[in-house]
């Protein structure tokens, strides 16, 4: 009898465990803008409705938030889309009023992570800008 107890406990453990995380999943997708291009993305910049920004330029990838007042206009509040990382997305954001400030950041670099890759560390860096 007591074997059936602990199988049915674990049973129980994994049934919560697999809601948690699928309630996680969904909060994090329901706060995603669906349909954010980067034709968007510019136009929500010169109208000044982006909250802040992060470039990552290994991953060319752009993410950010929506300010507060635009989150239902968007249908979210973050997004992250392939974009321009380089020079000209920088004069984008600065010439937008979007004062850009550099982290250095090694996620995302496999080779970092590995206790094998000593002296082959590549130094990459994310934007986080954010509007004034």
């Amino acid at each position: 009898m007591r074997f059936e107890h602990k199988s049915m406990a674990l049973w129980v453990l994994a049934i919560v465990l697999l809601l948690i995380i699928i309630q996680v999943w969904e909060q994090g997708r329901q706060t995603m803008v669906a349909d954010f291009s980067y034709s968007r993305f510019v136009e929500a910049v010169k109208a000044k409705k982006i909250k802040s920004v992060s470039f990552s330029e290994s991953s060319h990838e752009i993410s950010g938030e929506i300010r507060p007042e635009f989150e239902k206009e968007f249908g979210g509040k973050k997004f992250r889309i392939p974009g321009n990382t380089g020079d000209e997305g920088y004069k984008m954001m600065v010439a937008n009023g979007i004062t850009p400030d550099y982290d250095k950041s090694d996620s995302g670099n496999i080779l970092v992570a590995s206790p094998f890759a000593y002296g082959k560390q590549k130094e990459s860096y994310v934007c986080r800008c954010s509007g004034s």
